[in-house]
């Protein structure tokens, strides 16, 4: 119950967060929720989305003026103090924990897709079993009606007039038909977008993980240019995530009015009653048992589907939806801070060699052997002036003839 009441409460909050046309009127709070292009619904949506833009052009801005800065002033101080080691081991720290606090949030941001994948499929499941079985209730309706109709011939006319109404409710279906079709496709695709980024981001992350620990100015340098890249994309995802997130909120707060304009009063009216299960004091005393469990069934079922139709978009689907936006606006403030820091290291890491040789233990230059340089390296001193001076002089006993000047 908790978790239902935490859900409706932040379903509320966002729904009444203010919406703003492009003149910045705000709207009314009955605004209905719509998917006309030119209506004033989506011009709200654009400027949510607007709003996402301008925080990412301000923290990148930010981040240019530091970097700039960086650059201008950061011979100015003394070497050693500047590159003590003290220093690079705190600014390293940090770096990594900055880069595990995002690790965290893309961890977040990918358990909010899978729940929300999951949660819109088993929506879709259920509006697939409830469009079945309104197809299997019109077929039922038309074959009871036929046979009305072969038993019953003064009131054709009024059995002709009942079929053809029930035949108008129940079979405009295809607007669920097309719905489920869509979505699916829709939500396949964005599943797979928002996993294929976030899988991108994670690999330029752990890269720049690498180079903090190693302290190198060249994986730093290059961290930084990637960084920037993946900083632009988190925002850009919470630019579109957030207006839906939102639309979201509206379509299940105030939906009612847009399914009205799409589907007929009749099924609305239906799936309200199997979803509210209200009971019906009208039903005849008398009811046949089969026909009654029969009924009892049906009605199971169709009350099952509903309540996983609803609970599934309006519930699971939108956590995962406000999971998703709120973990990219924590990454995208996590990011830029990791950028300013990481212009600390452009001057306080070391340039690392490239290629690293391990060194052999039978080799003379290994100081795991010898503390200091010997003598004769490979006979060198053959050709130094002074060993040569130094050895003729012990052989010839001080003899000077064959000394060199």
């Amino acid at each position: 119950m908790s978790g239902r009441n935490f859900a409706d409460k932040l379903l509320i909050l966002i729904h009444n967060l203010p919406h703003f046309d492009f003149r910045f009127n705000r709207l009314r709070h009955d605004t209905p929720f719509d998917i006309d292009p030119n209506g004033e619904y989506m011009q709200s949506l654009v400027v949510f989305c607007a709003f996402g833009l301008a925080l990412a052009l301000l923290f990148l801005l930010a981040t240019v003026i530091v970097w700039v800065a960086q650059c201008c002033f950061a011979h100015r101080s003394n070497g050693p103090q500047r590159n003590s080691r003290k220093r690079i081991d705190r600014l390293s720290l940090a770096l990594f924990v900055v880069s595990i606090l995002c690790f965290s949030l893309m961890g977040a941001c990918l358990f909010g897709n899978e729940i929300f994948n999951k949660s819109v499929q088993s929506s879709l499941d259920g509006l697939g079993h409830l469009n079945d079985g309104l197809r299997r209730a019109a077929i039922q309706q038309i074959r009871e009606a036929d046979a009305l109709l072969t038993e019953l011939s003064d009131k054709i006319d009024e059995l002709k007039q009942q079929l053809t109404r029930t035949s108008i409710i129940l079979f405009d279906t295809h607007f669920l038909d097309n719905t489920k079709r869509n979505a699916e496709r829709i939500e396949f695709e964005r599943w797979l977008l928002c996993l294929i980024l976030q899988l991108i981001m994670c690999a330029v992350l752990f890269a720049g993980v690498i180079a903090f620990c190693r302290q190198s100015r060249k994986g730093a340098i290059i961290f930084s240019g990637l960084g920037l890249v993946i900083f632009l994309v988190s925002w850009l995802l919470f630019s579109a995530v957030f207006p839906l997130t939102v639309s979201h909120a509206d379509f299940c707060s105030d939906g009612r009015t847009f399914l009205r304009s799409r589907l007929n009063d009749e099924l609305l009216d239906l799936t309200n009653f199997y979803s509210e299960c209200a009971p019906d004091e009208g039903l005849p005393p008398s009811i046949p048992l089969t026909l009654l469990s029969q009924l009892a069934k049906d009605q199971a079922g169709a009350e099952q589907h509903v309540f996983t139709l609803r609970v599934g978009m309006c519930r699971h689907a939108f956590l995962g939806s406000v999971l998703i936006s709120a973990g990219l606006f924590l990454l995208g403030l996590t990011l830029f801070v990791l950028l300013l820091l990481v212009a600390k290291s452009w001057y306080m890491f070391s340039r690392l060699p490239n290629d690293y040789l391990e060194v052999g233990e039978e080799d003379q230059f290994s100081p795991r052997i010898h503390d200091t340089m010997p003598d004769n390296i490979y006979d060198t001193n053959l050709f130094n002036p002074r060993a040569r001076q130094h050895l003729s002089g012990g052989v010839d006993g001080g003899n000077n003839s064959d000394r060199m000047p």
